[in-house]
């Protein structure tokens, strides 16, 4: 059966799960500051110790960041603060955090604050692109922003359609940051009426990019909403949409909100469950994703009340969804590795956006302009990181051969991935990381690289910075 025909029999199918008792306990609230407009709602990113929220409006907007430990408490305070500028419009519409830099997306296109730790706050802005802002999100040395049209106006190119731009870093240029690629989702040629808004959500793994389109197109068939998989190669993203999938109006729009976690995809969908799909390899009549699961979020309601669907996936596997009723929290079953049943969070009951970080989930609520901060007193202040102290490369830069370790040995590793600063899969190689690894890179061109060490389920355990050099 392939992945359209199961998904259009998820339609005839009701599941009532148990709710198990949620691991997370509320922390602190953080208000609103004074005099935002959070008609537009808020948005939010969590890495690390750091906090950022937005609160975009149609005159302006306001981005702040929050720091942990402010002040020398368990406690998050508000250390900076950046607005809107030169007649700016939704600013903070978008917000990504990549390592110590902070994108930041409005009306007028793409600002980079580069964190300056002498001061320690974000610096000046640099602009990247100019182009209207619908999503950002980044993979290791790839940033993507979206564009969507207007409802009922023409597109970027002239035509009713939805884009992915995609920066690489690049030091050479003032932004730090370069056009890669572009990636544009046209309507349908069956479409008799509306328009695409490809790319109002977005995810990318390392090998494929992710754009929702929630919008329903007309079509001869009927009305349905849709979301698109377009493929990883050498040079870029070759414009082929490996898979579309769909689903008819009746359903709720598919795409609301999506996520990648390794090799597996989340499509959010409001009517309401959330389809985790996963890469089965390819063949002569093309690529194919298969359903790995299907989180149910019955009997809530299913976002149709908020109008909204946010989805937001942990690292450790832990899928997180927004629903009229509270937010719901899908745990993952460590022998089998699929989704046990939704879990409601108590007290949550409002209408908002969230996203997480290792063991902490920040809840925006739209009515308010309030953030809730969550967290599972199982992972602990100590091990919220960056993965960037679990591999140790030696030598480094290297010329042939590296050697590989981990420094905890029970740390779940199954896999190691070499990549390159386009986050391009290299070379994937099978280690649990018991004993140390050699790797030869005689044949890698010098440049710097990237390992990713992963576990039995693509989830990140670390990373580490390889630098290639010849001698």
């Amino acid at each position: 059966m392939n992945i359209r025909s199961h998904l259009a029999g998820l339609l005839l199918v009701l599941v009532l799960p148990l709710c198990a008792q949620p691991s997370l306990s509320l922390v602190q609230i953080i208000d609103a500051p004074s005099g935002v407009n959070t008609a537009l709602g808020a948005k939010s990113v969590l890495q690390g110790g750091r906090l950022v929220v937005s609160y975009p409006s149609t005159s302006g907007g306001s981005v702040h960041i929050h720091a942990r430990n402010e002040g020398g408490l368990d406690q998050w305070g508000r250390v900076q603060s950046l607005y809107a500028f030169d007649g700016q419009t939704s600013f903070g519409k978008a917000i990504e955090l990549l390592e110590e830099e902070l994108f930041v997306g409005s009306d007028q296109g793409t600002w980079s604050y580069k964190w300056n730790a002498s001061l320690s706050a974000f610096g000046m802005p640099s602009q990247i692109d100019d182009y209207p802002v619908s999503a950002i999100t980044s993979i290791d040395t790839l940033l993507v922003t979206t564009s969507v049209p207007p409802s009922g106006a023409e597109g970027i190119l002239g035509a009713f359609d939805g884009l992915s731009r995609i920066f690489r870093k690049d030091d050479l240029v003032g932004s730090g940051w370069s056009l890669f690629d572009v990636v544009v989702i046209p309507p349908n040629p069956l479409v008799t009426g509306g328009w695409t808004c490809a790319g109002e959500s977005v995810a990318i793994g390392r090998n494929v990019l992710v754009m929702g389109d929630p919008c329903y197109q007309s079509t001869l068939f009927g009305s349905s909403s849709n979301v698109f998989l377009v493929d990883r190669v050498v040079e870029g993203f070759d414009n082929n949409v490996i898979a579309n999938f769909s689903v008819p109006e009746m359903s709720g729009r598919l795409g609301r909100d999506v996520a990648v976690l390794g090799d597996t995809v989340f499509l959010a969908q409001e009517g309401g469950w959330i389809v985790a799909i996963e890469w089965s390899g390819a063949d002569n009549l093309g690529q194919h994703y298969a359903v790995l699961d299907t989180l149910f979020l019955e009997p809530y309601d299913q976002g149709e009340g908020c109008g909204r669907l946010d989805l937001s996936v942990d690292a450790s596997g832990i899928v997180y969804a927004t629903t009229s009723e509270g937010v719901v929290i899908f745990h993952t079953d460590d022998a089998t590795g699929a989704w046990d049943d939704a879990e409601l969070l108590d007290g949550t009951q409002f209408c908002g956006t969230l996203s997480c970080s290792n063991g902490l989930l920040a809840f925006c609520v739209i009515s308010t302009g309030e953030v809730w901060l969550f967290e599972d007193p199982s992972v602990g202040v100590s091990e919220i990181s960056f993965h960037d102290e679990v591999l140790v490369v030696s030598p480094n830069p290297a010329y042939e051969h590296v050697i590989v370790n981990s420094i905890e040995r029970e740390s779940g590793i199954r896999k190691l991935v070499l990549m390159d600063v386009t986050g391009r899969t290299i070379r994937s190689i099978s280690w649990n990381a018991l004993a140390p690894l050699g790797l030869d890179v005689s044949d890698v061109p010098d440049q710097v690289m990237l390992l990713r060490a992963e576990d039995a389920f693509g989830r990140l355990v670390g990373t580490a910075r390889l630098v290639v050099g010849s001698n």
